[in-house]
């Protein structure tokens, strides 16, 4: 896997051309507030990344793929908190570096059908005394601190 990947990817895999596309498209009548495409309003919901992909989570707790500049629907609630009223997503300032140094992190591919199934299905390759190194970030952690910690992932000798 040579990417992070985000909503969009996750779009796509599923025959449309963007995340944004994708929420059009889908039937949400089950709820009371279906996807209505119109200015995003509410409070932005946080990107961060989980094995590999980015995501977000609602109050309700659930999450969601996510992509940046298309809004955030919970499928779980239907945006209820606006009325099913997309929401903004708000991403990390140095996203591209943090995905360089994800990138970094050897993983076990999983198995699946396409990119994104394989990439839902990796494993961390590193297990060190700290733990499992996965393709994980989180608002909490800074760029620096996620150099830190790929410094525990071995360098190959040159023979």
């Amino acid at each position: 896997m040579d990417k992070i990947l985000n909503g969009n990817d996750y779009a796509k895999t599923n025959g449309f051309s963007s995340l944004r596309e994708m929420l059009r498209a889908r039937d949400y009548r089950m709820f009371d507030t279906p996807f209505h495409d119109t200015v995003m309003s509410g409070k932005p919901v946080m990107a961060f990344v989980s094995f590999g992909i980015w995501i977000a989570i609602c109050e309700c707790n659930g999450a969601e793929y996510v992509a940046p500049g298309e809004p955030f629907y919970c499928q779980s609630c239907g945006n209820n908190a606006t009325g099913g009223a997309p929401r903004p997503v708000e991403f990390p300032a140095d996203a591209k570096e943090i995905e360089s140094e994800l990138l970094k992190r050897p993983v076990i591919v999983g198995a699946g059908r396409n990119e994104f199934e394989r990439t839902q299905r990796q494993r961390a390759a590193i297990n060190d005394e700290r733990g499992w190194l996965s393709r994980t970030w989180l608002p909490s952690e800074t760029l620096s601190d996620l150099k830190k910690q790929n410094k525990a992932i071995p360098t190959r000798r040159k023979r």
